[in-house]
């Protein structure tokens, strides 16, 4: 556990995405590979392309920590997103469709539902800081990862 936290989680993707992913980049490289040698050159753009997007499927992780001061969640290899604690104005658990609100699981985007780190399952922590902004963090404990939140806030309902 991280020296000072309060709450820690680590999440993978479902080991079926990974196989899944791992298969598709498989067939892809197959594939670049096949074109290469029809075009007389080896791709070595597109190989490397591929080569990196094994590695994020194989190796891509979410890590959630609450320290007693700060908010910190990061999908490798994206940047890290990192709350003071006093910016936090609400937490709530929030049951949420990834594919329907945010088009699959991942470091996503959403116009009307605004940014959400998530790697697994339907089930999450909605923030709202002081600012208006929210955001959405999924957990596979949420109850833990609010009350942590909470518990470190003492102002947050």
């Amino acid at each position: 556990m991280t020296p000072g936290a309060v709450f820690e989680e680590h999440q993978r993707p479902p080991r079926g995405y990974v196989v899944t992913g791992g298969v598709a980049l498989a067939f892809a490289a197959g594939v670049a590979l096949w074109f290469s040698a029809l075009a007389g050159s080896l791709q070595w753009d597109l190989l490397a392309f591929l080569a990196l997007g094994a590695f994020v499927v194989g190796f891509t992780q979410m890590r959630t920590v609450v320290t007693t001061t700060q908010l910190r969640v990061s999908i490798v290899p994206f940047p890290r997103k990192t709350v003071a604690l006093a910016d936090v104005e609400t937490c709530e658990p929030e049951t949420y469709r990834p594919l329907l609100h945010y088009g699959g699981w991942g470091w996503k985007w959403s116009p009307s539902r605004g940014w959400a780190y998530t790697m697994r399952g339907n089930r999450g922590v909605r923030i709202r800081l002081r600012n208006g902004k929210t955001f959405l963090i999924g957990s596979q404990r949420p109850d833990e990862l609010m009350a942590a939140i909470r518990s470190s806030t003492r102002a947050v309902r």
